[in-house]
C-alpha cells in the first residue's frame, strides 16, 4: 500500500522538528576558569599538620574588611567572566581535605555551584600547603561538567594567604597534568602578586608615618 505524499511530508516535518527541539534543549559544558582568594583558618597552627579549613575569609581591601564564610573572586575566565571580580563566594566550612571528603554545593557564586568529590594533598610543609581534587560544576543552561581544583595556602604573613583555583576538565586523558600545572601556576602567581601589593602598601604606610 502506498503512503500518500502528504502523510510522508507530515512525518518528515515532525521528525525534523523533534530533532531541532532536541538540540535546542541540549545544554553545553561549562568552560573557563575561576580563582578565589582570601584567608583561611586551619585546624592546627602548622601547615604541616593541618587536615581541614575551619573558616574561609574573603580578601581584605582598604574599603572592606574580609568577610567570614567565603572567599573573593580574583579571576574569572570563559563562562565565569560574567561574575564581577571581588564578588563574594560562599564556601562550606569546616572543609576536611585529609582524609578526602565529598561536599555537595561546596561553593556558590554568580549562579554557578561546585560539588566537591575528592581531594589529595600534593604538598604539605611548614610553609606551604597544596591540595588538588575533583568535582562537578553546575549552572542553569549548562550540562553538569567535571572539573578540577587546586588549593594553595601560604604561611607568609601577607593580606592574601590562600588561592583556590577551579577549572572544568573537559580535556582528553593525559592532559590533566598540564591542567593541574596551569592551575598551580595561577594560584602561585596570584599569591605572589598579592604579597607584593601587601609589601608595597606596608612600605608606603611606614613612609607616611616617618618610619624606615
Amino acid at each position: 500500500m502506498r503512503v500518500p505524499r502528504t502523510i510522508l511530508r507530515f512525518v518528515a516535518a515532525v521528525a525534523i522538528s523533534c530533532t531541532l527541539f532536541h538540540h535546542s534543549l541540549e545544554a553545553v559544558p561549562i568552560t573557563g576558569e575561576i580563582t578565589f582568594g582570601g584567608n583561611t583558618t586551619l585546624d592546627t597552627n602548622s601547615l604541616r599538620t593541618a587536615t581541614s579549613v575551619t573558616q574561609f575569609r574573603s580578601v581584605q581591601t582598604p574599603q572592606t574588611m574580609g568577610v567570614a564564610g567565603g572567599l573573593s573572586v580574583v579571576e574569572a575566565i570563559g563562562n565565569f567572566s560574567s561574575i564581577p571580580i571581588n564578588s563574594f563566594a560562599a564556601f562550606t566550612a569546616p572543609y576536611t581535605f585529609n582524609p578526602s571528603s565529598a561536599y555537595p554545593n561546596f561553593w556558590q557564586v554568580g549562579g554557578f555551584n561546585f560539588n566537591l568529590l575528592s581531594a589529595t594533598v600534593v604538598t604539605q610543609t611548614s610553609t606551604f600547603l597544596q591540595v588538588r581534587g575533583t568535582g562537578i560544576f553546575t549552572s542553569n543552561g549548562y550540562d553538569p561538567t567535571p572539573g578540577t581544583f587546586l588549593l594553595s595556602r601560604s604561611a607568609n604573613d601577607v593580606p592574601f594567604t590562600t588561592a583556590f583555583a577551579f577549572a572544568p576538565a573537559a580535556i582528553p586523558d593525559g592532559g590533566s597534568a598540564l591542567l593541574y600545572l596551569g592551575i598551580a601556576l595561577t594560584c602561585l602567581e596570584t599569591l605572589r602578586r598579592r604579597g607584593e601589593k601587601g609589601s608595597r602598601g606596608e612600605k608606603e604606610s611606614r613612609k607616611g608615618r616617618g618610619q624606615s
